[in-house]
């Protein structure tokens, strides 16, 4: 199944636009500028710049309780896609719904569910996605060129960015299968965690464990586990991942007009 794409030159939000669109699901939706957007837990989402890619996807309905598999089916899908277009590069899924590349962040997912039914089902998934793709570092201000990065930064190249969406709404479509068949996705994310055998600061200080069969992660803390149910992870050395986010509790990708 193809899902349709839907594009636009400026919207507002492009999960907000998925929500006014919601008769047609499956669909996704691309647009080139993002005015008003926001991210996990409100956090705000600047999406001027048309060198990067800002999405959503609108599911059909699926039931709450995979919900949470399918934010880690995402990123795993998205990893592996772009190592099989990418070798040579390392992407890394930084729970709970970032992608890393080289070690810095290139992508950052957040996701909304409409109603959930007496059956547990939630009528309309939409998962809205940015991505930086043909960035160059000097756009970047000083204090995120040390935590982001894109594709072209790291490939040294620019990239089609009508092919590139097409690739991710896929990875984004397989995901969403396997959480919805119950897939173990354990093994896969474990190759792929960013944070696994770290030192980790917040939300508690210890080693990053990894993921549990519920999608939680777990710090280890002495001889004490410490599950970190969405909460951002901050690892030793992210002093300026800290700084931004008590400064401006922005999302750090896309364009950062501030």
């Amino acid at each position: 199944m193809e899902i349709p794409i839907i594009k636009f030159d400026r919207v507002e939000s492009v999960m907000g636009k998925a929500e006014e669109l919601k008769d047609i699901t499956p669909f996704a939706i691309v647009s080139k500028q993002m005015t008003g957007a926001r991210g996990r837990f409100n956090k705000k989402w600047h999406a001027l710049c048309e060198d990067n890619l800002h999405l959503s996807i609108s599911f059909l309905p699926i039931n709450f309780d995979y919900v949470k598999s399918c934010y880690v089916w995402f990123g795993i899908e998205i990893c592996k896609m772009f190592q099989d277009m990418l070798p040579d590069l390392e992407f890394k899924v930084k729970w709970p719904n970032d992608i890393y590349c080289n070690g810095k962040k290139i992508s950052g997912m957040a996701g909304s569910g409409a109603h959930i039914d007496q059956y547990n089902m939630i009528d309309k998934f939409i998962l809205g996605l940015g991505l930086n793709v043909n960035t160059s570092l000097d756009t970047f201000p000083p204090i995120y060129r040390s935590l982001a990065t894109s594709l072209k930064i790291e490939a040294n190249k620019n990239f089609d960015m009508n092919v590139i969406a097409r690739k991710i709404i896929n990875s984004l479509h397989l995901g969403y299968e396997k959480a919805k068949k119950g897939a173990n996705f354990k093994n896969e994310f474990d190759s792929l965690d960013y944070i696994k055998d770290k030192n980790t600061i917040l939300p508690a200080k210890g080693i990053g464990k990894g993921i549990n069969s519920d999608g939680y992660y777990e710090i280890k803390n002495n001889n004490k586990d410490f599950l970190v149910v969405s909460e951002d992870i901050i690892l030793e050395g992210e002093d300026d991942l800290i700084k931004v986010l008590e400064s401006t509790g922005c999302h750090f990708f896309c364009n950062y007009d501030l």
